[in-house]
């Protein structure tokens, strides 16, 4: 849709910046298999440096510029859970 949008108003796609929003359940006891099917695309579980990973895999390996990442640490409040994957998540966003 995007393409066909951009080719009406003679725009090139490739200058469109592309961001994509992200459930991450943060935990060490977090399994994938919690997330219902229909979000897999769209979350991402485990520790700090797991979410990661799979941000690098699923979001920007695909070609995506940039996140909105909506963090839940299950079980209540985790300390330096969110802190983690910021820390893990630094050195792909300096990149």
């Amino acid at each position: 849709v995007a393409k066909q949008e951009c080719e009406k108003i003679d725009r090139d796609p490739a200058t469109l910046e592309t961001s994509m929003l992200v459930l991450a359940l943060i935990g060490d006891q977090v399994d994938a298999d919690a997330v219902p099917d229909d979000f897999k695309q769209r979350a991402v579980v485990g520790t700090g440096e797991q979410v990661a990973e799979q941000l690098q895999a699923k979001v920007f390996g695909a070609g995506v510029d940039g996140v909105i990442l909506s963090p839940v640490t299950l079980g209540g409040y985790v300390p330096g859970g969110i802190t983690a994957v910021a820390e893990a998540l630094s050195p792909l966003m300096s990149g």
